[in-house]
């Protein structure tokens, strides 16, 4: 999932997610539990598919240092950190 569809659905902004993300980095395997999609080498394709399926614009892709996608084990440790009822719930 991306961090932004974890944010929208647990009614948080992206960038509280992203900054719960950046403040807590050594609880997530990165390319395991977490992979910033701008950080990917090759990571054009990746963009280009969030563009093209109206996940993201291209303002939005250009102007975030960050583009998160978790895997479902990334996902439960961000759960933890949210500590929201829905998390709980989850």
């Amino acid at each position: 999932m991306l961090a932004k569809d974890i944010a929208d659905s647990h009614n948080k902004k992206l960038k509280t997610a992203n900054r719960y993300i950046n403040c807590n980095k050594e609880r997530f395997k990165i390319n395991i539990d977490i992979i910033d999609l701008k950080q990917v080498t090759d990571s054009h394709s990746f963009l280009k598919q969030l563009k093209d399926n109206y996940i993201l614009t291209l303002v939005q892709i250009g102007n975030v240092n960050h583009i998160y996608l978790l895997s479902e084990r990334g996902y439960l440790k961000l759960l933890k950190i949210f500590k929201d009822d829905k998390s709980w719930e989850i």
